[in-house]
C-alpha cells in the first residue's frame, strides 16, 4: 500500500532550477551540487512505454537515479511490488534511489523509494513525477493525484506486521488486529480473523512472526507486567489446511522440572490439592463423557483468603477458554473473547473462542510461575496442543489447586516443580 500525501505535493518553487534537461539537451550540470542539509526537488515527466529488463530515466552522479524496471512477481523482499500486478502477470516498477553520504554511517551507502506501474490508472504514456529530499525524507510522486490507494483496506494499528505462510498471507494490526487472505488473492480479499473469533491472541501483545529451521514458525511478543516493562512471550505456530494458525509451547524453551507427582489416576467432579511450590507444571488428559459437552476448571488460590485467586476454565459445549477469578460456588463467571470486547492484550481475565481438537479427548497443560521480581505469577496454559493462554496474576503466590468437572474425566494428573 502506498500512502500518498496532499500537502508535501506544493513545494516552494520560489527558486529557480538549478538545471534543466530536455530531450535536446539530455546532459547538463548543477550550478550548485544538491546538499543534503537543504535538501532538493527534480521535477521532470517521463513517457511509459514496455520494456525489458531494466532503463536508466534519470541519472545525477553521487546524488540520484531513476530507474524503470521488471520486478520478480515472487520477490515481496522490501517492497510489496507483487501486490499490483499488470493484466499480463508482470511487475513493472519506477524507482528513485538517493545516494546517502553519512558520517555517522558509513555503510549507509543509498535509499530506495519505488512504485509498482500498475498502481496507475494508465501505465502507459505521459506521467508528471517529483522527487523531493527534505534532508530527512526521501519521497517521490506521481501525477500528483493523492488518493488512497486502497480505501477499503483494513489491516491496520500499532506495530502492524505482514508475513506469509505457504498459500496464505497475514497481517497483525499489534495488540488485537489480525487479517487473513490467500496469498495469490489481491488485497482487497484480506478478511477479519479477530471478527471470526479465530485469531491468536493469548496475552500477546505486538507480535512478530518469524520462519527458523525445519519450517517451523515461531511468535514472539511482548508481556506488559508494569506499565511498558514485563515478559517476552514464544509460541510455536500450526496452520490449519483452511490458513487458520493456532499455537503450542515451543518444545526447546518449555522450563525443566523435578520429579513428577501424581495427584490422581481418574478424577471426575471436584477434588482439592495442596502444593509446596508455588511453580509447577501440572499435566493432565481430558475425556469428555460426549462430544461437545461438558466443562473443567482448575482454580489456582493462594494460603490466605481474600488474596488474589486466577481460574482456567474450558467450556466444550462452547469451544471456548477462559482466565477469570475463581469461585467458591462453581465455575467462575463467563469472560469476553477479543471479538466480544474482551481484552486478551491485558494479560488478565479475558476468552479465547473455537478451540482446535477438544472434540476427542486430549491434554492439558498447566504452567504456573511465580515470582516475587512481578509480584505475583504468570499462568500458561497449553490446550489440546494447538492453542494457548496465558495470564498475569498480580499478588498471587499459588498454594491450592481446586478441579472440578461436570461430564468430563481427568486421567492421569499429575504434577511436577519447576526446576530453577
Amino acid at each position: 500500500m502506498v500512502d500518498l500525501l496532499v500537502l508535501v505535493w506544493f513545494f516552494n518553487t520560489a527558486q529557480p532550477a538549478q538545471s534543466t534537461l530536455t530531450p535536446a539537451a539530455p546532459q547538463a550540470e548543477f550550478a550548485g551540487a544538491p546538499t543534503a542539509t537543504n535538501g532538493f526537488t527534480v521535477k521532470f515527466t517521463v513517457h511509459l512505454k514496455r520494456f525489458e529488463g531494466e532503463q536508466t530515466v534519470l541519472e545525477i552522479p553521487g546524488v540520484l537515479g531513476v530507474r524503470l524496471r521488471q520486478n520478480d512477481p515472487g520477490d515481496r523482499n522490501r517492497q510489496n511490488y507483487p501486490a499490483f500486478k499488470l493484466p499480463d502477470g508482470s511487475v513493472p516498477v519506477l524507482e528513485a534511489t538517493l545516494t546517502l553520504h553519512s558520517v555517522e554511517h558509513p555503510d549507509w551507502k543509498e535509499m530506495t523509494i519505488g512504485i509498482p506501474l500498475a498502481l496507475l490508472e494508465r501505465p502507459a504514456g505521459k506521467h508528471d513525477v517529483v522527487l523531493n529530499f527534505s534532508g530527512v525524507r526521501w519521497t517521490l510522486y506521481v501525477d500528483g493525484d493523492w488518493r488512497c490507494v486502497s480505501p477499503d483496506f483494513p489491516p491496520g494499528g500499532d506495530c502492524t506486521f505482514f508475513f506469509g505462510w505457504g498459500k496464505f498471507d497475514y497481517v497483525i494490526g499489534g495488540f488485537t488486529g489480525l487479517w487473513m487472505k490467500p496469498a495469490d488473492a489481491p488485497d482487497s480479499a484480506y478478511q477479519d480473523v479477530v471478527r471470526q473469533g479465530l485469531d491468536f491472541y493469548d496475552g500477546s501483545n505486538v507480535p512478530s512472526i518469524t520462519e527458523v529451521a525445519g519450517g517451523r514458525f515461531l511468535m514472539a511478543a511482548w508481556v506488559p507486567i508494569r506499565g511498558w516493562g514485563g515478559n517476552l512471550l514464544i509460541r510455536e505456530l500450526l496452520q490449519l489446511p483452511d490458513g487458520r494458525i493456532g499455537s503450542k509451547w515451543m518444545k526447546e524453551i518449555t522450563p525443566a522440572t523435578g520429579r513428577a507427582r501424581t495427584l490422581a489416576e481418574r478424577m471426575v467432579d471436584t477434588a482439592a490439592f495442596v502444593t509446596d511450590e508455588e511453580s509447577f507444571l501440572l499435566v493432565f488428559d481430558a475425556r469428555p463423557a460426549h462430544a461437545h459437552q461438558g466443562k473443567l476448571g482448575i482454580s489456582l488460590l493462594p494460603e490466605e483468603d481474600g488474596a488474589p485467586t486466577c481460574e482456567l476454565l474450558i467450556r466444550l459445549d462452547e469451544r471456548r477458554a477462559q482466565f477469570g477469578p475463581a469461585s467458591t460456588h462453581g465455575f467462575a463467571a463467563r469472560e469476553k473473547s477479543l471479538r466480544e470486547g474482551g481484552a486478551p492484550h491485558g494479560v488478565g481475565n479475558y476468552a479465547i473462542e473455537n478451540l482446535i481438537g477438544v472434540d476427542q479427548p486430549f491434554t492439558v497443560r498447566m504452567l504456573v510461575k511465580g515470582c516475587n521480581k512481578i509480584g505475583g505469577s504468570l499462568v500458561d496454559a497449553e490446550i489440546a496442543g494447538r492453542r494457548t493462554m496465558l495470564s498475569y496474576r498480580p499478588g498471587l503466590s499459588v498454594r491450592k489447586l481446586v478441579f472440578r468437572t461436570e461430564g468430563v474425566e481427568l486421567e492421569k494428573v499429575q504434577i511436577a516443580p519447576l526446576k530453577n
